[in-house]
């Protein structure tokens, strides 16, 4: 009958694993293992510098807001950061994803 998303968390909240319990069922299904951060090509005071540029950005601001639990994917491609921010567990208040960029 009734559907939950449950997130487990580490200690230094920057690892996630989401189950879903469907309640009819009495079934834990696990959905996957996600990051808080991820940095591809790039080094890690790089990516908070840009991090923290996006994150005063009223479209990012407004994004975390809505979002359960807030992913970020962190490429560094042709002279600029691709951030995509995520939210793991969904809304139906948000989009799933959105994309910044800043160059470095």
């Amino acid at each position: 009958m009734f559907n939950w998303n449950v997130v487990l968390r580490s200690n230094d909240n920057q690892r996630y694993a989401l189950y879903e319990y469907q309640g009819r069922n009495e079934e834990k299904i696990f959905q996957g293992n996600y990051s808080a951060l991820t940095i591809k090509n790039g080094t890690y005071d790089s990516a908070m510098v840009a991090v923290k540029k996006a994150d005063q950005l009223s479209v990012v601001e407004n994004f975390k807001w809505r979002s359960f639990y807030t992913g970020i994917g962190a490429p560094y491609e042709d002279g600029q950061w691709k951030l995509t921010y995520f939210d793991i567990v969904g809304s139906y208040a948000t989009q799933n994803n959105l994309p910044v960029y800043i160059e470095n």
